[in-house]
């Protein structure tokens, strides 16, 4: 996809707004890397009850 490439660039505000919507719902987000080569990132969200 054209639009995700490093040549046309982007508002970097992608993960800020994941951020905070896993705040909101009470989650976390970690990352794992390797520079140069790939990057993970997961979101945990609390196990939500019906109560």
């Amino acid at each position: 996809d054209e639009a995700r490439t490093k040549r046309r660039g982007g508002s970097g505000l992608g993960l800020s707004i994941v951020k905070s919507l896993v705040n909101e719902y009470g989650g976390t987000i970690s990352v794992d890397s390797e520079k140069g080569k790939w990057t993970k990132f997961y979101i945990l969200f609390p196990k939500l009850t019906s109560e």
